[in-house]
């Protein structure tokens, strides 16, 4: 018998029970950054996205570059020093799923949250992006405690201010830029669903 490597497909709830074979209930700190979007995406769009077709190999490849990488590396940054205190971790930036569109991550990672998650720990910046927004007004509607990567609460009012605050930013960044101005829209219906 030939041992192939072939990919293979999980769903979420399958990715759920992995998951489950190393944490114990609700003893995990969710980290939650922004990944695809955030204010690097916005500095990136407003300089090279924008010239670039949306859905394109050449948009794929320099969002990967110039965004997600350097949102990545914020992300490991705040999961080292969580992980220093001795806590378990688990964080969404080293998952990648062929086929995952951001509807399906925020859907697991929120399973994941309800799972495992007994605090999150908020990337800086975190409120320019949609996931995190989801993310966070999912642990404050489900009791789980919020706090910044300096370890102080962040309440449903605070989040909200600042979701508020980034959505005013990208708007008056962004006036040229209709996917922009969606992206505020987007961001000041979070503040909006309590």
């Amino acid at each position: 018998m030939e041992n192939s490597c072939q990919p293979v497909a999980f769903n979420d709830d399958q990715l759920v029970q992995v998951i489950a074979c190393v944490v114990d209930g609700k003893m995990a700190t969710y980290v939650s950054g922004p990944i695809t979007t955030g204010p690097h995406f916005i500095d990136w769009y407003i300089h090279t996205g924008f010239r670039l077709t949306q859905g394109s190999r050449a948009y794929a490849d320099a969002l990967r570059r110039d965004v997600v990488s350097v949102n990545q590396m914020r992300i490991d940054e705040v999961t080292r020093q969580t992980r220093r205190t001795g806590r378990v971790v688990i964080e969404p930036a080293t998952l990648e799923v062929n086929g995952w569109g951001q509807t399906d991550y925020v859907s697991f990672w929120l399973k994941v949250i309800d799972a495992f998650a007994r605090e999150m720990v908020m990337v800086p910046l975190w409120q320019y992006s949609l996931g995190c927004c989801a993310e966070f007004r999912h642990a404050i509607r489900t009791g789980v405690p919020v706090r910044d990567n300096r370890g102080e609460f962040i309440d449903q009012e605070t989040g909200m201010n600042m979701i508020l605050e980034a959505a005013r930013d990208v708007e008056a960044r962004g006036h040229d830029f209709e996917f922009l101005m969606k992206l505020a829209a987007e961001l000041a219906r979070f503040a909006d669903q309590d």
